[in-house]
């Protein structure tokens, strides 16, 4: 019911609300456009209440609000022709936000990550007591709870000194002080490779020419909070406090050293820096152990992913293996044949089905990109290659590798059908009759072996491997599927491609 049928308003309030439009409004509503209006309206320094002569409203809902001179809320303007506008202007923001909310929300596509468990062996600090001060943890300070300046102190603290510093980017920083002095508490010496981390469990270190250096030993079989090793950071983190304190070119500003340069802030950056030292006790301790196995193990996987990594980036460029492009212009070829059998329309099959994570990938030799003999054996013992490829250590052979979470019926299809569009003859551009022969391309072969690449866009559930959605989906975050078909490709002609059913899914 129309506020005017249920209460008395004031002819020159009809009159404005017949003007606006809103004569028809319930109460309920009017109430909240007037709430929303008296919120709205600006902040006037030299606001004045509201004159007894403007039009009074006679209904309880539209009475004017009881307001102190010295309260923070304007009064309404005083034009009328002022007041319509910005109602008007406030009923376009009250409907834009309305229809916000009535459509679904979206947000930014980002690829699923796996989800790792939590290591219930990890060494907490649970047994000390946090230091006190608002630098406690200095890394997880929020950049907007740092002022310009303080933004610059944290970099300067937990990073290294910005470019832009007169002291230069390789100047000496508290992290790195920290981990220096501590590592001179320790006398391990980082310019000699033979010298090792040493431990109370060992191994031990001689004691220093000089009595008076300071020599200590920590306990990396007990965590940072045991109170021997608690007691040896309190130490490295007062010298150090004493030394910046002292130092007349410190990059900290003068007005900050009181609340960044302390012992507590110190004391944490010792404890990230002692995580490091920890790491090299115990890579020292493995060498020791299987000879030297796990590190070189190591240094291969790295060595690996920047092959493999420089591999993909020139065979994007100019490799002899099947580029991202050609493989993606077989596959719209292929998709392109299967609309015209259909009768479909191409641009909807390539928009459906033409997507860049759902392709897999073409590998030209192993994990480091070497066409390693290892390699050829596994392609020859799946009977992928003939012997006298499976000698030649100049193979172009590609091996397929399917994304772990595609159906396999899916990816044989997709497969076949680029295959038989690079097969068949093509009709020729250029003079002369006839039609041209296949196209010349790499052999391709395929393993069984897999890839975890997850994709940006969901893929639907039809194509999504039924074993894998209930067994592996759940290690990775964010997994979503699409349900149904696409648009403008009918469900029959999606079910072809998974061999005539779902998938079991």
């Amino acid at each position: 019911m129309s506020f005017a049928n249920c209460s008395s308003p004031s002819e020159e309030v009809l009159t404005v609300c017949r003007d606006l439009g809103i004569e028809n409004w319930s109460v309920e509503k009017l109430i909240t456009f007037k709430d929303l209006l008296i919120t709205a309206a600006g902040v006037g320094q030299n606001a004045s209440p509201p004159s007894s002569a403007s039009p009074s409203i006679s209904s309880s809902f539209m009475a004017t609000p009881q307001r102190s001179p010295f309260s923070t809320t304007s009064s309404l303007p005083e034009s009328p022709l002022d007041t319509m506008r910005e109602l008007r202007e406030l009923q376009q923001r009250v409907e834009i936000v309305e229809k916000r909310q009535s459509e679904p929300s979206t947000r930014k596509k980002h690829k699923p990550t796996r989800v790792r468990a939590r290591n219930e062996d990890s060494e907490g600090d649970g047994n000390q007591a946090q230091p006190q001060g608002k630098t406690v943890h200095v890394g997880k300070l929020m950049r907007r709870e740092l002022g310009g300046g303080e933004v610059h102190t944290c970099g300067y603290l937990i990073v290294r000194i910005s470019h832009c510093s007169p002291l230069g980017r390789n100047s000496p920083v508290p992290q790195k002080k920290m981990r220096e002095q501590l590592e001179s508490m320790f006398g391990y010496d980082t310019d000699d490779e033979h010298c090792p981390m040493p431990s109370k469990t060992g191994p031990h270190l001689p004691p220093p020419p000089n009595p008076d250096d300071l020599r200590v030993e920590p306990n990396f079989k007990k965590p940072k909070s045991d109170p021997e090793n608690l007691e040896i950071l309190m130490t490295a983190a007062e010298l150090v406090y004493k030394r910046e304190q002292a130092n007349p070119k410190c990059a900290v500003a003068e007005q900050y050293r009181k609340d960044w340069i302390h012992p507590d802030t110190l004391l944490d950056l010792g404890k990230a820096a002692w995580e490091n030292l920890k790491d090299v006790w115990k890579d020292q301790e493995r060498a020791r152990d299987d000879g030297g196995a796990a590190k070189k193990k190591k240094e291969s996987i790295g060595r690996r992913v920047q092959r493999r990594n420089t591999a993909r980036a020139l065979s994007m460029c100019w490799g002899r293996r099947l580029t991202f492009e050609q493989r993606m212009t077989q596959l719209e070829g292929a998709l392109e044949r299967l609309a015209e059998e259909h009768d479909l329309d191409q641009d909807d099959v390539k928009r459906a089905f033409a997507i860049d994570d759902w392709i897999g990938e073409d590998w030209s030799g192993d994990s480091d990109g070497e066409k390693s003999q290892k390699w050829r054996d596994m392609m020859f013992r799946a009977k992928k290659i003939t012997n006298d490829e499976h000698l030649d250590p100049f193979l172009k052979v590609n091996e397929r590798r399917r994304p772990e979470w595609m159906d396999k019926t899916y990816w044989e299809t997709i497969n076949k059908m680029a295959d038989d569009f690079m097969k068949a003859p093509r009709p020729t551009r250029g003079k002369g009759k006839g039609k041209a022969g296949p196209s010349s391309m790499i052999k391709r072969v395929d393993c069984g072996r897999t890839i975890d690449l997850m994709p940006e866009d969901p893929p639907y559930r039809f194509m999504v491997d039924a074993e894998w959605q209930e067994t592996e989906a759940a290690s990775w975050k964010d997994w979503e599927v699409r349900e149904g078909y696409p648009e403008g490709v009918p469900e029959r002609v999606c079910l072809m491609l998974v061999g005539g059913d779902s998938g079991g899914m």
